[in-house]
């Protein structure tokens, strides 16, 4: 049932007839109210609404949001688990609750709104997030339990009162918390499964460094081994300190060929002649020397 009041202890007007009664969806995804046409119609007579068919929105311009304003109307939805017979709770929501604003692609312009749609069959009776600006539910799993109420605005600063709703605890109910003991033997264990799986990791990341720095080693040994195929000796110089050879150094004075005697070929004569008129005696020559050394049998046979 739906009904709006023009302010508080003023008169109330229903928007929905006395045997209206409709079941509806309370879904947070969809952001308008969702009612019947003739119950939109009602909403329109009473707040002055004008349907726009091309936005599919109930506009409102500047001049109603101010008169809307200085009414201060208030609409209330009445809530119940059935039809008819139990207990119901009413849902208060101010002008506030229903302005709203459009943008692109919805209209052209922005504009306010009035978050009310027109139903095409009874399966989209929806209350929307418009609905849930003033109304919160309370969710019971465990007894299968819903429940809606009004939500209030106690302002700032005012204590909070959570209560927590507790699973049912019957006579032939088994507590299956766990104790502290239990609690910190689980604690443990984890820890000491997160330790050892550390372990375990450190231990073989540093098996395999060993293997890797062991076959590096091993590739560079193979490979200075075969990589010369004969001495170098480009870098004698820098390794021993001295000149690099190709060949071996000769010694000083080295001969290729025997030495001749240092001996003149021929000698002055003596005598009491003057010198440049001594007669000059040429002597026989020596054993003609071999200019390559002769091997021994040789010589024993010129001897």
């Amino acid at each position: 049932h739906i009904t709006s009041t023009s302010a508080a202890n003023g008169p109330t007007t229903a928007l929905s007839g006395n045997n209206s009664v409709i079941f509806a969806y309370i879904d947070s995804l969809v952001p308008h109210i969702w009612l019947p046409t003739d119950v939109c119609q009602a909403f329109e007579t009473s707040f002055g609404l004008v349907w726009n068919a091309t936005s599919n929105l109930h506009l409102v311009n500047d001049t109603l949001h101010s008169q809307l304003l200085a009414r201060n109307a208030s609409v209330v939805f009445t809530l119940g688990t059935s039809l008819s017979g139990n207990s119901s709770v009413d849902i208060v929501l101010p002008y506030s609750s229903f302005d709203l604003t459009a943008s692109a692609p919805l209209v052209q312009n922005s504009s306010r709104y009035f978050p009310l749609r027109r139903v095409n069959n009874e399966t989209q009776y929806t209350l929307g997030r418009a609905f849930l600006q003033n109304a919160y539910i309370i969710a019971d799993y465990d007894r299968s339990n819903f429940s809606v109420s009004q939500a209030v605005f106690p302002g700032v600063g005012a204590p909070g009162n959570i209560v927590a709703i507790l699973p049912p605890a019957g006579p032939g109910s088994v507590d299956h918390g766990l104790k502290s003991g239990g609690i910190v033997g689980i604690v443990v264990a984890i820890l000491v499964i997160i330790i050892s799986v550390a372990i375990v990791t450190f231990m073989v990341y540093r098996r395999r460094q060993k293997q890797r720095k062991v076959s590096r080693l091993a590739a560079q040994l193979e490979e200075e081994r075969f990589q010369k195929a004969e001495l170098d000796g480009t870098d004698a110089s820098q390794e021993y300190g001295r000149k690099a050879h190709t060949e071996l150094d000769a010694q000083e004075n080295t001969r290729h060929e025997l030495e001749v005697p240092n001996k003149a070929a021929e000698v002055h004569g003596h005598g009491n002649k003057p010198a440049h008129e001594q007669l000059v005696h040429e002597l026989a020559a020596e054993d003609v020397l071999l200019p390559e050394l002769e091997s021994p049998a040789l010589i024993k046979g010129a001897k």
